[in-house]
C-alpha cells in the first residue's frame, strides 16, 4: 500500500474550498449511512437512475475506510491545486472530473461488461486533482506511507511519478480485467477519466510552461548560489526563448549578468528589453521603479535612447513633470547622435515652458537649434522661441 499524506509544498493560502468539500463529503456519509434507502437514492445507480445521482454520488463512500481514504487525498492534493486555480476554476476542475469519472466507468462498463455498475465515491474527483498537480508541480516531493507486509514506512516521491504510478495501475486494471470481463470492486477506469480531465485543464490552462517556468528558476539560482552566474543567465534565456514576452524573465537575467563586469552588457541589453515590455503592457510603475534603481548603478548611454524617450513620455503622461525632465535631458545629452534625440530635447524645452521655467526653455530651444538645424524638430523649436519673445 502507498498512501501520500503531505507533500513539501506550502500552502499560499487557506484552502476554504477544500476544507467545504471535505465537510460535505463527512456530512453526507454521517446522514446517508445509517439509512440505506437514503444512500440508494443518492448513489450513481443504474436500475434506479435519478438525474441528482450524477452529483450525490460524488459525495457517498462505502464505509469509514473509503471516506478517510479520499478525504487525506483531497486534502493532500486539492488544498495546492486550489492555490493554483483560485476557488471557482478548482470547483468546476472537482466537479467536471467527477463527471468525467462517471462517463468512463459506464461507458467502460457498457462496453466490457455489457451493463452499468452502480458508483459512488469522490476518487474520480481527486484523480483530477492528483493529475493537475503532478503536471503544475511535477518536481514536488510527495511524502508516502508505505505497507508491505509486515514493514512499513515511508519515503519520498516526485510528484509525476507518483501521479505516473497511479495512472498506469488504473489503466492496467481498469482496461486489462475490463477486457478479461472480471468486475472489480474499484472503479478503475472513473479514476481513468477524473484523471484524463484533471490533464485536460492543466493543458488548457497552460500549467506545463508555468511548471516549466518554475524549474527553470530554480535551476538558475542553484546556479548562482554556486556563483555560476553567466551559466544562471544562460539558463534564464533558454526560458526567454520560450516566453519573450515576460519582463520578469529578462529581469532575472540580467541580474545574474551584473554579477561580473564582463558580462554587465548583457545585463543592459535585458533591462532594455524589460522596460519595454513593461511600458507596452501598461506597467508603467514597473518600468519607473526599475528605471530610478538603473540609474545609479549603470550609465545611462548604454540604454536604448528609444525605450528612454518612451519611459519619459510616460511619465510626463503619468504627472510626474521633474522625472521626466530629467529622462528627456539623457537622451538630448547622452545621445545627441541618436534619432530620437532632437525630440527629447523640444519635449524638454515644452515641458519646462508647461512647468513656468521659459529661460531654461529657451535655452533647450536654441539647442534644438544648435545640435540639430536640419531636423523636423528645429522649425518647432523655432516656433517654441518665437511664443517666447525670441525670434
Amino acid at each position: 500500500m502507498l498512501f501520500p499524506y503531505s507533500t513539501e509544498r506550502e500552502l499560499q493560502r487557506v484552502p476554504y474550498a477544500t476544507l467545504g468539500l471535505i465537510g460535505l463529503n463527512v456530512v453526507m456519509a454521517a446522514v446517508a449511512w445509517p439509512n440505506g434507502e437514503l444512500m440508494a437514492q443518492l448513489i450513481f445507480s443504474p436500475d434506479d437512475f435519478h438525474w441528482w445521482q450524477v452529483i450525490t454520488a460524488m459525495f457517498m463512500h462505502a464505509g469509514p475506510e473509503h471516506l478517510i481514504a479520499n478525504m487525506v487525498f483531497l486534502w493532500v492534493f486539492g488544498s495546492h491545486v486550489e492555490d493554483v486555480l483560485g476557488t471557482w476554476k478548482y470547483l468546476a476542475l472537482y466537479f467536471s472530473a467527477g463527471l468525467a469519472a462517471t462517463g468512463m466507468q459506464v461507458g467502460g462498463d457498457v462496453v466490457f461488461l455489457s451493463s452499468v455498475r452502480g458508483l459512488l465515491g469522490a476518487s474520480g474527483c481527486i484523480m483530477g486533482l492528483v493529475a493537475l498537480f503532478a503536471t503544475r508541480f511535477r518536481r514536488v516531493p510527495v511524502n508516502i506511507f508505505y505497507l508491505w507486509w509486515y514493514r512499513c514506512g515511508t519515503f519520498q516521491v516526485a510528484a509525476i511519478w507518483l501521479a505516473a504510478l497511479y495512472f498506469a495501475m488504473d489503466v492496467l486494471m481498469g482496461f486489462g480485467l475490463g477486457a478479461a470481463r472480471i468486475p472489480t470492486g474499484v472503479a478503475n477506469l472513473a479514476h481513468v477519466g477524473g484523471f484524463l480531465a484533471g490533464l485536460l485543464w492543466a493543458y488548457l490552462l497552460r500549467l506545463p510552461a508555468e511548471a516549466r517556468a518554475d524549474e527553470t528558476g530554480q535551476e538558475a539560482a542553484r546556479l548562482a548560489a554556486s556563483g555560476i552566474y553567466e551559466m544562471a543567465a544562460v539558463t534564464v534565456e533558454q526560458e526567454i526563448q520560450r516566453r519573450p514576452g515576460d519582463p520578469e524573465l529578462h529581469c532575472r537575467a540580467a541580474t545574474y549578468y551584473e554579477m561580473k563586469p564582463q558580462t554587465r552588457h548583457r545585463a543592459t541589453e535585458h533591462w532594455n528589453m524589460a522596460l519595454g515590455l513593461w511600458l507596452r503592457r501598461d506597467e508603467q510603475e514597473a518600468a519607473f521603479d526599475r528605471w530610478d534603481r538603473l540609474m545609479y548603478d549603470h550609465n545611462p548611454q548604454q540604454f536604448d535612447p528609444n525605450i528612454i524617450c518612451d519611459l519619459a513620455v510616460a511619465r510626463e503622461n503619468a504627472g510626474q513633470l521633474s522625472a521626466a525632465t530629467e529622462i528627456y535631458a539623457v537622451v538630448a545629452n547622452g545621445h545627441a547622435a541618436s534619432r530620437p534625440a532632437p525630440l527629447a530635447a523640444l519635449r524638454l524645452a515644452h515641458l519646462l515652458r508647461r512647468m513656468g521655467d521659459d529661460d531654461l526653455a529657451r535655452q533647450w530651444y536654441q539647442t534644438v537649434l544648435e545640435r540639430w538645424p536640419d531636423s523636423d524638430e528645429a522649425l518647432d523649436a523655432h516656433d517654441g522661441l518665437a511664443q517666447l519673445g525670441l525670434r
